[in-house]
């Protein structure tokens, strides 16, 4: 009798053992799975839905929309550019969307632009964003422009539902916008073949292509 009461009793105690094990096994698993689901659920957050830096500034807004421009790095002696990240935030939803930064390696694209209208670019390519406007009469494409070699002025038109960028051949930036035909008048310069420099005002279609220009005077 004694023995069958020992044997009862190992045998009740191993099957405690194994349901604290089954027990602690499926908790491990719960909490791995939502570990997991967490995970996933971050994943599937909006990347656009991330938050304006403290150091931002405003650099234009309008009826729906505001457009921040925050300095990730200033100039320097080894640098001329500084590296300029544009924000545009959405007033009534409160959604920030981190929209490009710009990259003062970017390539060259002068001799891409001798026929005298906008190229596409990739938005990696953007080489200067000292500043940004939204561009009147076209909703969803910004203006974003700077000088990454101290030199000329780099002009932009900034998709921001296609994410695309189209670069303009002129060299000294925004002079003013034609919203009734939808066009853009950007500022240049070229040099007399006796030496000297003049100023030049070229017209585009917000699709970038050329449609005339003016020349100014001698600077």
């Amino acid at each position: 009798m004694k023995d069958m009461k020992t044997i009862l009793c190992l045998s009740l105690a191993l099957l405690l053992m194994g349901c604290n094990a089954k027990n602690a096994k499926t908790s491990i698993g719960d909490s791995m799975n939502r570990a997991q689901l967490a995970d996933t659920k971050a994943a599937d957050e909006p990347a656009d839905n991330v938050s304006l830096p403290a150091t931002a500034t405003l650099a234009d807004q309008n009826g729906d929309f505001q457009l921040f421009l925050n300095v990730e790095e200033a100039a320097s002696e080894d640098a001329v550019a500084q590296v300029t990240s544009v924000w545009l935030v959405n007033k009534k939803t409160g959604v920030v969307r981190k929209l490009l930064v710009s990259n003062p390696d970017a390539d060259l694209q002068w001799e891409k632009m001798k026929d005298n209208n906008a190229i596409t670019v990739p938005i990696e390519q953007v080489a200067a964003a000292d500043k940004a406007c939204f561009v009147p009469g076209d909703e969803g494409v910004i203006l974003v422009e700077g000088c990454p070699e101290a030199r000329n002025i780099w002009t932009y038109f900034i998709d921001v539902n296609r994410m695309t960028a189209k670069q303009f051949p002129s060299t000294e930036g925004l002079i003013r916008f034609d919203e009734n035909n939808r066009q853009v008048v950007l500022g240049s310069y070229r040099y007399h073949d006796e030496g000297g420099r003049y100023s030049v005002e070229k017209t585009f279609s917000y699709d970038g292509v050329f449609q005339s220009e003016v020349i100014g005077e001698d600077e």
